[in-house]
C-alpha cells in the first residue's frame, strides 16, 4: 500500500500518491501514466574511438546538387520528353518542370520520374498553347556514395 502522508523534514517524503506510485513502478510506469521527464537518464552510446587515431578525410563525402536541362519551347498542341542529367557520382531523387519566367501557357506534365538507372529526371510535357517562356527540366541529385539504388 502507498502511504500518502507528508513529512516536512524529508523533502522526498513530501509526495503525493501519484508521485509515490511513479517511484514504485519506475520510469516505465511513469510513461504509462503520461508523466514526461521522470525517466532515468541513460548515458549516450557512442563509438569508442582510439585516442590519437586520425579519421579526418576517410569518410565518403555526401551531398546534394541540382541541374537543369537546356531550355526548350513548344508550339501549340505539341508535346516533348526532355531530361535533366545529374553530374557523375550522383543519382536523381526529385525533379520537375520550370520556366525561365512565369508560365502562362496551358501545359500539363504527363510524366515526371527518374530514369531507370537514376542518372536523370525525365519529364513529358504537353502544351495546348505556344509557350510564352523557355521551359527547363530540373533535377535534384544525391551523392551515390551515400545512396543505394534498389531496382
Amino acid at each position: 500500500m502507498i502511504d500518502s502522508s507528508r513529512d516536512s523534514a524529508n523533502p522526498r517524503a513530501s509526495a503525493t500518491p501519484r508521485r509515490d506510485a511513479i517511484r514504485t513502478i519506475g520510469a516505465a510506469g511513469a510513461a504509462l501514466l503520461g508523466v514526461v521527464g521522470l525517466g532515468a537518464a541513460a548515458p549516450a552510446q557512442g563509438k569508442n574511438r582510439k585516442k590519437g587515431r586520425n579519421t579526418k578525410g576517410k569518410r565518403d563525402k555526401i551531398g546534394l546538387t541540382s541541374a537543369v536541362s537546356d531550355p526548350f519551347s513548344l508550339p501549340a498542341n505539341s508535346g516533348l520528353t526532355q531530361r535533366a542529367f545529374c553530374p557523375e557520382g550522383f543519382v536523381a531523387i526529385s525533379g520537375g518542370l520550370q520556366g525561365d519566367s512565369e508560365v502562362t501557357a496551358t501545359c500539363m506534365m504527363r510524366e515526371s520520374h527518374p530514369a531507370p538507372d537514376g542518372s536523370a529526371w525525365i519529364v513529358n510535357v504537353f502544351c495546348t498553347q505556344d509557350t510564352n517562356t523557355a521551359l527547363r527540366v530540373g533535377v535534384v541529385c544525391f551523392s551515390r556514395s551515400s545512396f543505394q539504388l534498389v531496382t
